[in-house]
């Protein structure tokens, strides 16, 4: 197991219309799938991806444009060098409000 950081600027999504939206989408599936969510490009782009077919494996990498955008650790190792993003919450808010009212229109 892994922790993947990444900061607003990875997921969210400004368009020209000066709309913000959230490009990390959960899954409205029922049972086991419940609590899937589509990642993409937003989170793939930043790491280097290893497909191993037969053993149903993925293996992931921070890729060398992505280091100090993103971060990849082990539970209970952050680093301790590690940059945090710094961003208002009150424009957090307003971004995930948008970003959740285009997802429901």
């Amino acid at each position: 197991d892994y922790v993947f950081e990444i900061n607003p600027e990875q997921y969210l999504y400004k368009s020209d219309e000066g709309k913000c939206y959230f490009v990390i989408h959960k899954c409205r599936l029922p049972g086991k799938n419940k609590n899937l969510y589509l990642i993409g490009d937003a989170f793939l782009r930043h790491f280097y991806s290893v497909y191993d077919f037969d053993k149903d494996q993925v293996g992931l990498g921070v890729n060398i444009h992505s280091k100090g955008k993103v971060q990849m650790y082990k539970p209970g190792e952050r680093p301790s060098d590690s940059m945090k993003t710094e961003i208002s919450e009150e424009n957090m808010e307003q971004a995930v409000t948008q970003a959740v009212q285009q997802q429901t229109a």
